[in-house]
């Protein structure tokens, strides 16, 4: 007992006499301890969860990303924010509203991208990590006009988990938990066009009346209310409604998607076969009504060409999804029980 009551004794007086440069060691030792244990710098991260992110930003905080083909010129897409939505510019300078859930995989692959694997700095390996003519750009911006960094995206490991990145102008090559070709959609220009006609994010619980003119038939087409949770036919004759035959079209309204984006000058080609306005009334998750209208022009062998209200994008809509609503009859919802 007696040496270390001697050392106890020495460091007293040695704290006694040297207390600024006491405060300043312990100051430090606190220090080291807490980068010990929290890592803030990511120099002892064991796993790829652990890491350091390439991006520290938020997701509310990107105001625009561009993805581009690096080795084809004019190949770029800017997907930007529209206040609270997301939206598509196109090489041609087109708006299109964007699919809010392509935009959310990739703007969580972007931020959860780590720095952790680096399997490669050489130059010259590069092509062999994808780096070639498949090479990809994506570009983040968080201040208007100001970028905030860039992926060069190469190739994808064969089972699809993993994805071969370098971050700015450095030569590394990394490795990261993503499929970032997946979440890009390998380059399609039309990739992050929102397809879906019916309103994002409603169940058919959210609907709340829905009708189909024929606009070349007045006898044609049929519409139904909910009215206190039961659905009622309210033209073109009256009467409560079966639930199973109110589910059915349902469930094809909310599910009802394009299945691409035609060009305008297709509207000059088409038949003018079964032109019809289908109209789709909902709340929303927050209690407010909207509404949606999907309006037919024209219809060739496999595809009807529709548009919504207040969107001037042309969707080609496949036959098979749009004849079951059409073929319907009005009398066929009718409840013969009540």
């Amino acid at each position: 007992m007696e040496p270390l009551k001697k050392y106890y004794t020495i460091t007293i007086t040695f704290i006694n006499t040297n207390k600024a440069l006491s405060i300043v060691g312990l100051n430090i030792l606190l220090l080291l301890i807490v980068i010990l244990i929290k890592d803030p710098f990511s120099f002892f991260a064991d796993s790829y969860s652990k890491a350091s992110p390439f991006f520290t930003f938020k997701e509310a905080e990107i105001l625009k990303i561009i993805i581009q083909k690096t080795k084809i010129p004019g190949s770029e897409r800017e997907v930007f924010r529209d206040q609270e939505n997301w939206k598509i510019r196109s090489k041609e300078g087109k708006i299109f509203f964007a699919d809010e859930e392509k935009i959310n995989l990739l703007v969580k692959s972007i931020l959860g991208a780590k720095k952790f694997t680096v399997v490669s700095s050489s130059e010259e390996k590069s092509p062999g990590f994808g780096f070639n003519e498949e090479e990809m750009k994506i570009e983040i911006f968080t201040k208007e006009n100001s970028s905030s960094g860039f992926f060069l995206i190469g190739s994808v490991t064969p089972r699809g988990n993993y994805t071969h990145i370098k971050f700015n102008n450095s030569p590394k090559i990394y490795l990261v938990e993503d499929n970032f070709k997946s979440v890009t959609g390998r380059g399609d220009e039309n990739f992050f066009i929102n397809k879906r006609l019916s309103p994002a994010g409603i169940t058919t619980d959210d609907i709340t009346e829905f009708s189909l003119t024929i606009l070349t038939s007045a006898k044609k087409g049929y519409g139904l209310k909910k009215v206190n949770k039961e659905w009622i036919l309210i033209q073109p004759v009256s009467g409560n409604a079966q639930e199973s035959e109110v589910s059915t079209i349902l469930t094809k309204l909310q599910d009802l998607k394009a299945d691409d984006i035609a060009e305008s000058t297709v509207q000059l080609k088409l038949e003018k076969i079964n032109p019809f306005n289908l109209t789709i009334s909902y709340k929303t998750k927050t209690g407010k009504d909207g509404s949606v209208r999907i309006t037919s022009f024209g219809k060739d062998k496999d595809y009807y060409y529709v548009k919504r209200n207040g969107d001037e994008t042309i969707y080609k809509i496949a036959s098979y999804q749009i004849s079951q609503l059409l073929a319907k009859k009005a009398e066929s919802f009718l409840n013969p029980g009540k």
